[in-house]
């Protein structure tokens, strides 16, 4: 596995973990109230930073490589 993968799983799995004890906190306060908007905007946080990273490693990777090539 490469980088990348290794780091979208974690993250993946980061996320899905902040997200189910978001989701618990909420369910214990009130098991009848849906998402907050505080849930929605930690969520949506992550899948940016998680996006800018990704982004980042292969926009690294593509400039490596383009300045590698000789002609």
């Amino acid at each position: 596995m490469n980088k990348i993968t290794e780091l979208s799983i974690t993250a993946y799995l980061h996320l899905q973990a902040v997200r189910a004890r978001a989701a618990e906190q909420l369910a214990a306060q009130d098991p009848e109230q849906g998402s907050s908007s505080a849930e929605t905007a930690v969520i949506i946080a992550m899948v940016v930073l998680l996006a800018v990273t990704v982004i980042t490693i292969i926009g690294k990777k593509v400039i490596d490589k383009a300045e590698s090539i000789s002609f």
